[in-house]
């Protein structure tokens, strides 16, 4: 029986070592998203409270955004 060059061992590091760095990759490709999506929900809405920044318009009240 030929005996194989990859070891169980090295397979299951390189298996987690991958998906630590796919997951690492999606928290960064997620947070640059939720950036975004809080960037643009600022609106000229609530100027008036929140001069110069704007703010998110939620069940009456204003959130400032800056």
């Amino acid at each position: 029986m030929k005996r194989s060059k990859i070891s169980l061992r090295k397979l299951l590091v390189a298996v987690a070592f991958a998906g630590a760095m796919g997951f690492g990759a999606m928290q960064a490709v997620a947070s640059g998203t939720a950036e975004k999506a809080q960037a643009n929900s600022c609106s000229w809405v609530c100027e008036s409270d929140c001069p110069g920044f704007g703010g998110s318009y939620i069940a009456g009240v204003c959130y400032c955004c800056g």
